[in-house]
């Protein structure tokens, strides 16, 4: 065989070389492969035994462990490891964070040693004036005696500029620096540059077609005169986009504002926006896929907007909550419902896709109570709405917690799913804290106007032997007045969903100015009540009392009214509904409460000496922006009352708190009554609630002229007290004079 000169042996030389090469080095590799697996299997075989945490001072290491994912018992994870050691670092509190493994006789002990920051002992504020001090001092969230935390210097620093630039210091800088002192100890210096003010000159807005440009400004809430905050313009741009896209306009956008500064005596700012607002989009198809138990049909009659229709994405995702929901009430939880959107821009179309995942349909497993002392088993079997054995549903849950929150025997009420090992199960554990207090002894005094002083004594008792019965004595005495009532409720009589509720009372009046007589009152009241949809209950009441008018000072008693004793005998039949739900506070914040009642009394059926009809009917309505306790609630009330027949002492009356504040007590009486309150309650406190009211009331008699509306309006004050609510009222009626009320219970 010939080769060429210097090349053939050569050639085979090294080509076999390299094999041989890349052989080693492959062994080499697949070794090393071998190796750290196996060194991989080992430490995941590796059980942490223990977890300790070293080094720090001031910080709790039970806080420092639930920062961590890390667990006694669980395999080691150096990847797990590696995010403990970030999560600590990122609490804040630690300028350094390290991790050590521990070989022992009883297994892996895992250690975490930190190096806590120096504690603050001193915080100072330069750059503002005096009166500025206080101020900006609340917006701090580092405390002296604290531990110097970063997050919390970010925290601070972008409260004060915040708080700057909405006061138009639009290029005002904020600078936070710690000055090591003696041991572990350090000063927070915060340094504030407000530089010079920015007033807007000129908003200049361009490109819209669709919106006007007051309309616009208005919602950007930017207008010339104000001081320069970047911050409101971005929101108040939001705001615009959002309103565009309400109208159709989904791809509605601005342009990066330009923003022009220059000097006209001070500082100003020139704001040009101009808006693309693009085409207006329709729907022009919906596609349903994945779903099983709703079939399309019922889907597209929920989903909103439908074809033709113009695209909103706020319906649609109100659609898509309400689908969500009703899928709940059938013990759908694990329900994924994906959106897709395909949009032709030209056309001005968007196509809807919604693929449904529906999952398992759930069933309740087990119902366990927790934190209930006093409470009974019955107390929480005639509130629940449902069963174990029964279709999961969100709604009878919500109303079932809004139920054993109303009955006011606990401050918390939890109602909480708990996973099972059947994904077709799901237990549910309610927790409750009972109030300390289902009791009351309140011993008072007053003065009002017309009647002077008066004592109050009041003993009551909720939630009587943990069954949820209701005792109570009520007495108020004064020189004219006489009055005790002595109530029994079981909301849940003989163990079923019929309440009963018994009452006896004697009144005793005297009522001078406008009429001089003495009306004195007793009898006894029994009442049952019954459920009869989701939220509403009917009540049937039976009344017995004797009735005595008598002189005053021996005067002639007023026309129409006859001295001596009468048998008043009545039957009344109420509707109520209720769906009112409390915050945290009790303050009911949401829904509404409703009745209807009619009572006749005498008549062949009930006898008696008095033959007349009272008509009732009253609507209250709560309403507050968001969930949040401490937001504002407006509320309310519309009462009307309708009487046939009456005699001269069942009349109604207006005037005074419950009915028309600035006026005296019953000053105004008739046959016929309309009645509005409107309040804005303002909380303060869990404990304390402002108020702004205004009253407005119609009263007159068989007359078929109204008369005119006589209102009154004022503020006033809710404090929740160990003795029940208090109620501190100034009412001004129209002519402008103020009248003080004092009261105790819940308004409305």
């Amino acid at each position: 065989m010939k080769y060429n000169k210097g090349k053939g042996p050569l050639h085979l030389k090294k080509e076999g070389f390299f094999i041989r090469a890349t052989i080693r080095l492959g062994l080499v590799l697949l070794s090393l492969f071998l190796l750290f697996s196996e060194a991989s299997v080992f430490a995941s075989s590796l059980i942490i035994s223990q977890i300790e945490i070293q080094g720090n001072e001031h910080i709790k290491s039970d806080e420092i462990e639930n920062t961590i994912q890390s667990r006694a018992g669980e395999p080691l994870s150096e990847k797990m490891i590696r995010e403990d050691m970030q999560a600590i670092y990122d609490m804040g509190y630690f300028w350094g964070v390290e991790a050590l493994k521990e070989e022992g006789e009883d297994g892996l002990k895992l250690i975490f040693r930190v190096r806590e920051n120096p504690q603050i002992i001193q915080i100072e504020l330069e750059g503002i004036e005096q009166k500025e001090t206080e101020k900006v001092r609340k917006l701090v969230t580092l405390g002296e005696g604290q531990i110097l935390n970063f997050k919390r210097i970010q925290e601070t620093r972008n409260r004060i500029l915040d708080f700057y630039h909405r006061k138009g210091f639009f290029s005002s800088q904020v600078e936070i620096s710690q000055t090591s002192l003696e041991e572990s100890k350090c000063k927070i210096l915060i340094v504030i540059e407000k530089k010079e003010r920015v007033k807007i000159a000129e908003v200049m807005i361009e490109g819209n077609f669709h919106l006007l440009r007051e309309r616009i400004l208005s919602l950007l809430k930017t207008k010339p005169g104000q001081y320069f905050d970047e911050r409101k313009l971005r929101e108040g741009m939001q705001r615009v986009i959002d309103r565009y896209q309400k109208r159709g306009y989904y791809f509605a956008s601005f342009k990066e504002p330009q923003i022009e500064f220059f000097e006209r005596r001070g500082k100003r700012v020139n704001i040009a926006l101009e808006i693309e607002e693009g085409k207006r989009i329709f729907v022009f198809e919906v596609n349903v896929e994945g779903n099983e138990h709703l079939s399309s049909l019922q889907i597209l009659k929920i989903l909103k907007p439908g074809v033709g229709e113009v695209f909103v994405p706020e319906f649609l995702e109100e659609s898509i909550k309400r689908l969500e929901t009703k899928y709940g009430k059938t013990g759908h939880l694990y329900l994924r419902i994906d959106r897709d959107l395909e949009f032709d821009r030209e056309k001005g179309q968007v196509a809807i896709s919604l693929l449904i995942r529906e999952g398992p349909q759930v069933r309740v497993g087990k119902v366990s109570i927790e934190g209930n002392q006093r409470s009974k088993e019955r107390v929480f079997e005639h509130s629940l709405l449902f069963k174990e054995g029964e279709v999961f549903d969100v709604e009878k849950m919500r109303e079932s917690w809004r139920r054993i929150y109303n009955l006011g025997f606990f401050e918390k009420v939890s109602i909480d799913p708990l996973p099972t090992s059947s994904r077709e199960v799901m237990d549910l554990v309610i927790q409750v804290e009972e109030g300390e207090r289902t009791g009351r002894l309140l011993l008072g005094a007053g003065y009002a106007q017309n009647s002077g002083w008066e004592g109050m004594v009041q003993i009551y008792r909720d939630n009587l032997w943990g069954e949820g019965k209701k005792i109570s004595l009520d007495w108020k005495f004064a020189k004219d007045k006489s009055d005790y009532d002595i109530r029994f409720l079981d909301r849940w009589w003989q163990n079923k969903d019929l309440s009963l509720d018994l009452s006896l009372y004697n009144k005793e009046h005297r009522y001078y100015d406008r009429e001089n007589y003495e009306k004195r009152r007793r009898g006894g009241k029994i009442e049952w009540g019954w459920p009869f949809q989701k939220y509403a209950r009917c009540f049937l009441g039976l009344r017995n009392e004797r009735i005595n008018i008598s002189q005053v000072d021996e005067k002639p008693l007023p026309e129409g009214l006859e001295e001596g004793w009468k048998t008043r005998r009545s039957l009344e039949l109420t509707l109520d509904r209720d769906t009112r739900v409390r915050d945290e506070a009790f303050n009911a914040y949401k829904g509404s409460y409703s009745y209807l009642s009619m009572e006749t009394n005498g008549g062949p059926l009930l006898k008696g000496d008095l033959n007349f009809t009272k008509y009732k009917a009253e609507l209250r309505e709560y309403w507050r922006k968001d969930e949040f306790w401490m937001s504002p609630i407006l509320a309310l009330r519309l009462r009307g009352r309708l009487g046939e027949r009456l005699p001269s002492y069942e009349k109604f009356y207006v005037g005074g708190q419950q009915t028309l504040r600035g006026y005296d007590l019953n000053e105004f009486s008739g046959n016929k009554m309309l009645l509005g309150t409107l309040e804005l309650r303002l909380p303060l406190s869990k404990n304390m609630i402002g108020v702004i009211f205004v009253d407005g009331a119609q009263i007159w008699h068989e007359d078929p002229q109204i008369p005119d509306c006589r209102t009154g309006w004022g503020f006033g004050m809710r404090i929740i007290t160990p003795i029940g609510p208090i109620q501190l009222d100034w009412g001004i009626k129209e002519t402008g004079e103020g009248k003080f009320y004092f009261g105790i219970g819940e308004a409305f």
